[in-house]
């Protein structure tokens, strides 16, 4: 299922996974009970990073598999649905890094 999703950041990736998982009767809580799961997850998200984003991927060793629903939006609202300042990597790792 990980291997056919295509993020495309047009969408949220949490959205997109969810789409994915209710064709297979699943739901994101699978993230949470499966360690390895959640890593394969991180790993394929990971390479979306490219080009001018390249900067912006070591902030996924933040996400954590407790919070990462929201850890993962935080990350796609500040890169793909807001105008990017040179403080938005210091915002956004202070938001992950946030108990």
């Amino acid at each position: 299922m990980l291997k056919s999703t295509k993020y495309t950041w047009r969408q949220s990736p949490i959205k997109t996974l969810q789409n994915k998982l209710r064709i297979l009767g699943l739901d994101l809580n699978v993230f949470e009970e499966d360690p390895i799961l959640f890593c394969t997850f991180k790993h394929r998200l990971s390479g979306k990073f490219r080009g001018n984003l390249k900067r912006y991927q070591p902030l996924l060793s933040l996400v954590n598999q407790r919070h990462w629903q929201w850890q993962v939006d935080v990350i796609w609202e500040f890169l793909f649905n807001s105008s990017i300042l040179e403080a938005s990597y210091a915002m956004i790792e202070t938001l992950l890094n946030a108990p």
